[in-house]
């Protein structure tokens, strides 16, 4: 497919983003950090968007994850045209159907695994039991291969065990979207290769990732890869 080609939305897809700028003002300069992006996301799609620094691929990140807005062009999230939402609904959004993986795991060091598992819960718009939160938390842990660890703190795990910890919390909230952003630039290989196996069964069970990285190895698990280049997307490879 032509990267010029404006995608048409998919009743199934997730995101549906058509000729997306993202610009800054430094001084006297306009910086384009995404400049005319145009991507559907289906629901179900393993995507991984590779690009060097300042090629946009953060910033693309950034605003699938609602912390940050375009200066141009359009966005549909699950069927609904998320373009101008005010900063309450994009928090909204970002705490129940958005799911987080970071590199450095973000995990509170003085919580327990459980404990950090369940954060999410804690800080949702609608109050949950703790006996409700532990069950949940749990079952999240089990799906990542890591409940008998619930009650250790992240300093007595490895840096695999803390990502799929990590991975867990994301998948807290039953999220339609996992965004990654570089969860195996920590891991060693044996542990990259745990943790993506780990994503490539999420997406089997159906869950819709977008991971970004550097690592070609990575990339390759993908079923799709982007890459980015001056804020635009410069190949599109779905081989």
């Amino acid at each position: 497919m032509s990267v010029d080609q404006i995608e048409k939305p998919a009743e199934d897809a997730v995101f549906t983003l058509r000729n997306l700028r993202r610009t800054y003002e430094m001084g006297s300069e306009t910086v384009r950090a995404l400049d005319g992006v145009s991507l559907t996301i289906p629901d179900g799609q393993f995507l991984a968007i590779i690009g060097s620094s300042g090629s946009g691929k953060s910033t693309l990140m950034h605003i699938l994850g609602f912390m940050d807005s375009p200066t141009g062009g359009t966005m549909n999230f699950e069927g609904e045209d998320v373009t101008g939402i005010s900063r309450a609904r994009r928090a909204s959004l970002r705490a129940n159907r958005i799911g987080f993986v970071f590199q450095s795991f973000n995990l509170l060091p003085r919580l327990s695994v459980i404990d950090n598992v369940v954060l999410p819960l804690i800080y949702g718009e609608r109050p949950v039991r703790r006996k409700d939160r532990i069950e949940a938390g749990m079952q999240a842990l089990q799906r990542v291969g890591m409940d008998h660890r619930a009650k250790h703190t992240p300093n007595q795990l490895s840096g695999g065990e803390r990502q799929r910890v990590s991975i867990a919390r994301a998948l807290i909230n039953k999220p339609r979207l996992i965004l990654a952003d570089e969860p195996t630039g920590n891991l060693d290989s044996k542990n990259r290769k745990v943790v993506m196996d780990l994503f490539t069964k999420l997406i089997e069970e159906g869950i819709t990732l977008a991971l970004v990285t550097h690592d070609d190895v990575v990339a390759n698990y993908a079923d799709r890869r982007i890459r980015m280049q001056d804020g635009k997307i410069i190949e599109d490879d779905r081989s």
